[in-house]
């Protein structure tokens, strides 16, 4: 093997380490792309999980537990058809404000199950929450329903999330509308 046959070998290696390189380089760069991709979502579900966890402690310091015991008795002695606005006006703000916690807390957990961060399991036990919520006693699930359709009708829930509340609903069995 003389020097030229050498040199042919040195360009064919150089060629093929050349590639190997190029294509490490690409598989890293897709790597990185698909971190930050991730690194931008636990991002987002952090700073949710943080607006969400203000929201429900701010109505949360509205419910006193005595006040919405009282509240939950009265609403449970009404007709089931009867309009919950015909309650004593701080048992309905004590149901208002338990709602608004509850749902601003599911609305989070929906965020985290349909971005990946929440297992089936998990998201599991909490639709049986809901469930149970909602058909805990029809007028109950209609003032729940309906607080949804309030906050939907203000713009504090994006339209997109209304689907998927919809759809949450239809596939719970629960009728809304």
């Amino acid at each position: 093997m003389d020097v030229q046959d050498l040199g042919a070998w040195g360009e064919f290696i150089g060629g093929i380490s050349g590639s190997i390189a190029a294509i490490a380089v690409v598989a890293s760069l897709i790597y990185v792309g698909v971190q930050l991709r991730q690194s931008t979502m636990v991002a987002k579900a952090a700073a949710r999980q943080a607006t969400s966890d203000a929201i429900v402690a701010y109505f949360a310091r509205m419910v006193d537990p005595k006040l919405l015991e009282d509240a939950v008795s009265e609403m449970m002695r009404l007709d089931p058809s009867a309009d919950l606005r015909q309650m004593d006006h701080a048992h309905f703000r004590q149901l208002n404000s338990h709602a608004q916690c509850y749902w601003r807390m599911q609305q989070n957990v929906f965020y985290q199950y349909h971005t990946g961060l929440l297992d089936e399991d998990e998201w599991r036990s909490h639709q049986s929450g809901i469930r149970r919520a909602l058909e805990n006693r029809r007028t109950w699930a209609r003032y729940l329903f309906s607080t949804l359709v309030e906050l939907w009708q203000s713009g504090i829930l994006s339209k997109r999330f209304e689907a998927q509340v919809l759809d949450i609903c239809r596939e719970l069995n629960i009728e809304v509308g």
